[in-house]
């Protein structure tokens, strides 16, 4: 006796069983049931009034509707009896395994702890790239010129176990900054607004080579280029504040939340999360004050 049935998404568009009647296609699932049940091959009580009994239908509907069941293909008929037509294509017989539910468990948790040591290995790696600039690049690229941004701290000398640098550095390099540039700054044209600056090349390439370091190749450089420019200039052109933003946003791709471990570390699902990525930033980040300072104003 089986406890439950494979039932497939696919009989949403079966054509066969779509077309029944009402009435008909309830049949057809319970007979699934009364398969299951007695556990034979798919085989059905071949007596209509015990089976019209086991689906609590006059003996004259269940034959009608074994009968149209046979004519859609969904029942065979053979001198051996009735069955349900590919049953033992679709329901395993490693299903009513007493030993499956234990095997399948143990075969998860095995999953779960090499897909955690992977990531695990992983985020060492990437760490290890950002602690040490150009002497590590993950992917097979040899281009070892430009430095990554290192995330883990301003100086590049934090443990590596601590994923979230001390924040206070960021911030009162950004308020010189802003006090300095303050009284400097000039209005740009739209038409330059994405230009990269020679002050910002640098950053720019550092950016792009840590979010390949974790990424790899971009399918569209054009886009994440563009991304880049935007957070860049969402900074003020800060590298802290970059480096501040790429920290947080690893560590939520590398956490367990459903939302933040679907999104693809890369600059345009940075700059699509900009603001959500600042509120997480934001619970790091004692004075506020501060912290509006180094962010400035939202997307």
């Amino acid at each position: 006796m089986r406890r439950w049935i494979r039932l497939y998404t696919e009989l949403l568009n079966d054509p066969k069983v779509q077309r029944l009647p009402a009435e008909i296609f309830r049949v057809y699932i319970n007979l699934l049931c009364v398969a299951g049940q007695d556990d034979n091959g798919g085989a059905i009580p071949e007596d209509i009034g015990t089976l019209a009994f086991v689906l609590r239908l006059p003996d004259s509907d269940c034959k009608a509707a074994i009968d149209t069941l046979i004519d859609h293909g969904l029942v065979d008929k053979n001198n051996e009896g009735i069955a349900i037509h590919g049953w033992e294509k679709r329901q395993y017989e490693s299903d009513t395994d007493p030993t499956r539910y234990e095997r399948v468990k143990r075969f998860r948790e095995k999953k779960e702890t090499d897909e955690a040591a992977q990531d695990d290995e992983k985020v060492k790696r990437v760490s290890h790239a950002f602690r040490n600039g150009n002497e590590t690049r993950i992917d097979t690229d040899t281009d070892t010129e430009t430095e990554y941004i290192n995330i883990s701290s301003p100086n590049g000398d934090v443990a590596a176990d601590a994923p979230i640098a001390d924040p206070s550095p960021y911030i009162e390099a950004a308020k010189r900054r802003k006090s300095t540039c303050r009284s400097t700054k000039q209005p740009t044209s739209q038409s330059t607004s994405l230009t990269v600056l020679e002050p910002e090349r640098e950053l720019y390439q550092k950016t792009i080579k840590s979010f390949e370091a974790v990424f790899g190749q971009f399918s569209n450089y054009g886009r994440e280029g563009s991304a880049i420019k935007k957070i860049i200039k969402l900074a003020n052109g800060d590298e802290q504040t970059v480096r501040l933003m790429l920290e947080v946003y690893l560590k939520l791709t590398k956490s367990r939340d459903k939302f933040w471990s679907s999104q693809p570390f890369t600059p345009s699902a940075l700059l699509s999360l900009w603001d959500r990525v600042r509120v997480e930033a934001e619970k790091t980040v004692n004075d506020m004050a501060g912290w509006e300072a180094v962010i400035g104003g939202g997307t």
